[in-house]
Formats: C-alpha cells, sequence, structure tokens
C-alpha cells in the first residue's frame, strides 16, 4: 500500500497525530513545524502547522482502523520526536500511549527508552540484533557458501580476508564508458576511497546496492547526502523500512551513534524538508532495489539514465 494513495482524511488525521507529539513537551519548535509541512507537501494535502488541531491517543482508533497507517503513524511520531534535535520524555511517554492505544508493537520505542537513559551500547547492540539488512546480506552468503560466504563477507569488511578475482571484476567496471551506472559507481568509490567489493575492508558485493542508490539518486556521502539517500531506500525497501530511517535519524542528528564501526555521527542534518523529499521520491520506485535477490550486476553495465527510467527514480526537482 502506498502511503500517497490514502485517502486524505487519514492523512489529515495522521498529521494530527504527529502535532500532539510535537506539543507534548510544551514547544513547537521549528524543526516540528517544518517537518509537518513537508509531510503535508509530500502527501498532497492543505494543511497548516500552526493552526493544525492535535488529536489524543483516546479519539484515533475508531477513525484509523487500518493496521498498517497506524503503524504509520507512530513511527512518523517517533521522528518529530527527534527531530528538535533532543528526546523529551513526554513525548515518548505521548508515542508510548499512542501505540497502546492503536495496538502497535513499534520495536523503536523501546530504544527511545535506551536514549533516554543514556544506553547508547543497548541502543547500538539492540539496532544491530534487529536489522534486517545486514542479517539478510549474511542469511545469503550463507546460503550462497557457507562458511566460505561469511567469512568473505565479515572478514572483508574487518580487513582479514580479500578476494582478488571479485576486486579485479569490480575494477574492470572502470573500463565502461563514463554513463554507465557501473562506470560511475567505479568512479564514485575510487574518488572517496572506498574499497571495491572483494578488497580489503570493502563492503560485501550484496552492499554494492547502497553505493548505487547514491548514484541513482544523486546523492552525496557526507552527513546531509546521507540521510537523504537511506530516507530514498527506506521509501521504497519492503522489509522494515523504517530500521534504516530511525538508524540514521538517531546517528546524523542527535549525534548518538548506532553502531560501534559506523562513521563519526553528527547533528540536526536530518532536514526535514530534504528527508521527506527522498522518502517521497523512494516511494514511487517499483521495486524493491534492497531485495537479496537483486542481481546488480547486469545493470551496471547500463547508462544510469536507462537504469533510473526502469526503476522510475524521478529527478529530484520533482519532489521539492
Amino acid at each position: 500500500m502506498n502511503y500517497l494513495d490514502l485517502d486524505p482524511t487519514l492523512l489529515h488525521l495522521g498529521l494530527r497525530a504527529i502535532k500532539a507529539v510535537t506539543l507534548a513537551d510544551g514547544h513547537f519548535d521549528d524543526h516540528e513545524r517544518r517537518l509537518l509541512a513537508a509531510i503535508a507537501r509530500a502527501l498532497h494535502i492543505e494543511a497548516d502547522p500552526d493552526t493544525l488541531v492535535p488529536i489524543y491517543p483516546e479519539e484515533l482508533p475508531a477513525q484509523l482502523p487500518d493496521p498498517v497507517w497506524r503503524e504509520r503513524v507512530v513511527q512518523a511520531q517517533i521522528i518529530a520526536a527527534l527531530i528538535d534535535g533532543q528526546l523529551d520524555e513526554t513525548e515518548a511517554k505521548m508515542i508510548s500511549e499512542f501505540a497502546r492505544a492503536l495496538d502497535v508493537d513499534e520495536p523503536r520505542i523501546h530504544n527511545l527508552k535506551q536514549l533516554l537513559s543514556g544506553h547508547a551500547l543497548l541502543l547500538q547492540l539492540d539496532l544491530s540484533r534487529k536489522s534486517r539488512m545486514f542479517s539478510d546480506v549474511a542469511q545469503a552468503a550463507w546460503q550462497t557458501e557457507g562458511v566460505k560466504g561469511l567469512w568473505k563477507t565479515w572478514g572483508g569488511i574487518a580487513g582479514i580476508a580479500t578476494d582478488a578475482a571479485l576486486a579485479k571484476r569490480y575494477a574492470a567496471l572502470g573500463q565502461l564508458p563514463e554513463n554507465t551506472l557501473g562506470r560511475q559507481y567505479h568512479d564514485h568509490m575510487r574518488e572517496r576511497g572506498f574499497p571495491l567489493p572483494g578488497e580489503r575492508e570493502g563492503f560485501p558485493e550484496l552492499l554494492v546496492k547502497h553505493d548505487a542508490c547514491h548514484i541513482l539518486g544523486d546523492y552525496d556521502t557526507d552527513t546531509q547526502g546521507e540521510c537523504e539517500v537511506v530516507a530514498f531506500i527506506a521509501g521504497f525497501m519492503k522489509t522494515d523500512p523504517f530500521w534504516y530511517l530511525f538508524m540514521i535519524a538517531v546517528q546524523m542528528h542527535l549525534g548518538v551513534k548506532t553502531f560501534r564501526d559506523a562513521s563519526a555521527a553528527d547533528t540536526m542534518k536530518f532536514d526535514p524538508d530534504l528527508v521527506v523529499s527522498a522518502l517521497a521520491r523512494g516511494a514511487e520506485v517499483n521495486r524493491d532495489l534492497y531485495a537479496t535477490d537483486f542481481d546488480w550486476w547486469p545493470w551496471l553495465q547500463l547508462p544510469v539514465d536507462e537504469v533510473r527510467a526502469a526503476f522510475n527514480v524521478r529527478p529530484k526537482a520533482d519532489f521539492r
């Protein structure tokens, strides 16, 4: 179900529920205002954040019966609670009340409690344990090559394993025409000092998809660009996309590392306008480009514009 296709009345109810969380701490921050405005714009509904009347847990369940939309509302509330750059206990409490009223089991509510308690290590461990993205990569490696596959996958990242044949295969992408996805992927990696799959400390081949999405979406690899590309990916992911969105918001907006070996954290980089635009753009992509059964290799041989057209990756300007 595409959230852009929902009834405007339901969308308006969702915005009112988000507004209730933003007011829980007694302040309506400009970042919260911009988030509500960006969501309304992406959903093509008229709503003034300042005059929007909040709705509370006891009022919403009867008006919002769909379980998928209930979950999305709670997830949007979680982002709203973080968007001013700090998590307030009253906001977290209200989100919990909404989740109970709507019968939504959202695991990131527990992560909010960890944030409030200052338990960053427990947060890291919990997010790692529940990451389907990395567990799917490990499972695919195991199914393909067993222990050898796991060694090549995680040993490569750790810098203790290499795969010369794989590295040679990806280095050869540098000989493709400049307009191809493969050539641009190769140059993107080399220009930034990122190792290719098979090289020491290189990401496994199954994670080529991340930097390929940077190129398809035309998002940089700075902190702002990472927030945008993750939102873009969350738009088309079919397996727990909110895990990825929550992770990047905590790391790049609150400055809390979500993984021990993650790149340096930053603050206030989860720009509401850019992130919501990227999410809406990703929602229009016509397949899950992060699915483990999706083979990127044939697409790397094609012109980038042809790949974008095939997957309905529209220009960024269409969503601004």
